[in-house]
């Protein structure tokens, strides 16, 4: 089955990372659970997320917006997407320091004392322990149901840590008790205004997502669609990871927090616990979004080792290692194949820019992105092809249409927008789509 999308066009918006009035030129596309986890996969791997114009936006609050590999531009700084191999990962000192010192907390000052006495460990489990870190043991340690909870002779009462903590993977269901997070998370994390938060906004920025299925891979089953990794402590929601799970990634797409528990970095305990679980269960890469360089909220994402960027042009995965540092500290936008191709070190002196100029309203191809196919090329290698578009829930193939070069830049003709989409999407994902020229569905009513 074909996913469908209702382009909504190529504009400029202030950027949600930088904050910047200059604006970032994005590509819209409505697509509201009809998406299939495969092709989300092939859209990842290309370059587009997930995201909305504003977490808060009552105005596009409905929409799932797909955008491509430019989403800072060249005003602010090229944005690259980052993944993980969660196989290879070898944490750092300070995110065990992090996990160790959560789990003690938990577990509190008592209970490790009292625990040992009825149920000691031998001589090798603590050597082990002590000289060898497994973040998929380790950050699953502080789990409620993992803690050893014995019997005390003198009590007939069980031996309980300080703390109940309880993560549980959730379909991405609107809930009060998820509101109140995120209502609280904006407001004093991201010092959001009280009219720029509602009901409505959180359920189309963090609850319409993909459908929840399971993807069979060789007779092994993984979850995939859309869902919330809850944390609770003692009954209480205090942290939320919103993670898209695909065939083959684990995708971070968002995480709030309390303020009362900001001393424990769950920004990097979230991350740990999706790094083991795309391991655990076969899901391999963990994709943590996209990387700004100029961008401070993201450096953290350098400290996940190893980690490989995006290319914007070519598509091919680079270690983020020393030398494409050099070569991001050196100039605003990098492109590891362009520079290769043109023999630029990564020390050498930035080279021409790219021009990233944009007229409003000349749409994507006049905005000279990089990375995405031209009027030209869509016209050699889609001609004669299929091309399903939705029209008054009629879907027609458009299989012998006529290509027109000038049409096909035209954002407001109907050859534009078709264009503008394919070259969105990728021309070898073609076929996996349906444009809808319309939308059709019935929208959520404000709960």
């Amino acid at each position: 089955m074909a996913s469908i999308m209702t382009p909504l066009g190529y504009q400029y918006n202030s950027c949600g990372y930088c904050k910047s009035d200059d604006g970032s030129p994005n590509y819209y596309g409505h697509s509201p659970r009809t998406v299939k986890p495969l092709h989300y996969q092939a859209l990842a791997d290309k370059g587009p997320g997930r995201l909305t114009t504003s977490p808060t936006c009552d105005t596009h609050a409905a929409l799932t917006i797909l955008y491509g590999t430019q989403i800072a531009s060249f005003v602010i700084s090229p944005a690259e997407l980052s993944r993980l191999d969660s196989s290879q990962f070898k944490p750092t000192r300070n995110q065990r320091r992090v996990c160790n010192r959560f789990t003690s907390w938990i577990v509190g000052d008592d209970y490790p004392g009292k625990a040992a006495k009825l149920c000691p460990k031998s001589r090798e489990e603590k050597r082990d322990r002590k000289n060898n870190f497994d973040v998929h043991r380790r950050i699953h340690e502080a789990d409620y149901d993992n803690i050893p909870k014995p019997i005390n002779p003198s009590t007939g009462k069980s031996i309980e840590p300080s703390h109940k903590l309880e993560v549980s993977l959730e379909p991405d269901q609107y809930t009060e008790e998820k509101y109140a997070l995120f209502a609280h998370y904006q407001k004093v994390v991201h010092k959001e205004p009280p009219s720029r938060i509602s009901k409505r906004g959180f359920k189309g920025f963090l609850c319409s997502g993909m459908a929840q299925t399971v993807y069979d891979d060789d007779g092994k089953e993984r979850k995939i669609g859309s869902y919330h990794q809850c944390y609770r402590i003692d009954g209480r929601l205090v942290a939320m990871g919103v993670l898209d799970l695909m065939p083959h990634c684990v995708s971070s797409v968002y995480l709030m927090y309390h303020q009362d528990f900001n001393d424990w970095e769950f920004g990097k305990l979230s991350a740990l616990r999706e790094i083991a679980m795309a391991t655990e269960k076969g899901y391999r890469y963990y994709y943590m979004g996209y990387y700004i360089h100029s961008c401070t909220k993201m450096k953290y994402k350098r400290d996940f080792y190893p980690t490989y960027v995006l290319d914007p042009e070519s598509y091919e995965w680079n270690l983020f290692d020393q030398d494409l540092l050099t070569r991001m500290n050196t100039r605003k936008y990098v492109s590891i194949s362009r520079e290769r191709r043109l023999g630029i070190g990564a020390g050498d002196a930035e080279p021409e820019e790219v021009d990233g100029s944009h007229k409003a309203g000349a749409g994507l191809f006049a905005s000279n992105m990089p990375g995405i196919a031209q009027p030209e090329e869509i016209k050699e290698k889609v001609a004669g092809r299929d091309v399903q578009i939705m029209y008054e829930k009629c879907v027609i193939n458009l299989k012998n249409m006529q290509w027109d070069l000038e049409e096909m830049r035209g954002p407001n003709k109907s050859l534009g927008v078709i264009a503008e989409f394919i070259a969105c999407i990728g021309i070898e994902n073609v076929k996996d789509w349906i444009l809808a020229l319309s939308y059709m569905g019935d929208e959520e009513e404000e709960g």
